[in-house]
């Protein structure tokens, strides 16, 4: 079953799909690494150009960080420990990183991600 999440960032990708000269991919519940069980929320693959080169492409780690206020999984110890080392080899395999709360993802997530798009357009010389 779909979440209001699951739909609300489907949504947004699909509508930059249809404005841009990126194709975004999203994967829900994402393994990023074969011998752990490390996963993500969310993972977009971001194709820059795709009908030119499909080797150029971003790959961007989403997070819904629940429990903010309630000393939540994401909270204690252990798990915060755990977090640390799958952000940390997240970013050594190139992923970017992209943290929310559950309510912040519906405020932040488009602004995000247009900025993130505009900025490595900019940065590859492609606009």
């Amino acid at each position: 079953m779909k979440t209001t999440v699951d739909i609300f960032i489907n949504d947004v990708c699909n509508e930059i799909n249809c404005l841009s000269c990126v194709e975004i991919k999203v994967f829900k519940e994402y393994k990023f690494l074969e011998n752990r069980k490390f996963r993500f929320d969310y993972v977009l693959f971001i194709y820059y150009m795709p009908e030119r080169n499909k080797t150029d492409v971003k790959k961007i780690a989403v997070e819904i960080e629940g429990g903010a206020w309630v000393f939540g999984r994401h909270n204690r110890p252990a798990t915060f420990l755990k977090d640390m080392e799958k952000y940390n080899l997240a970013t050594q395999e190139g992923f970017y990183l992209l943290r929310y709360t559950p309510q912040s993802v519906y405020k932040k997530f488009f602004d995000d991600l247009i900025n993130f798009i505009k900025k490595n357009i900019d940065n590859s010389g492609l606009v």
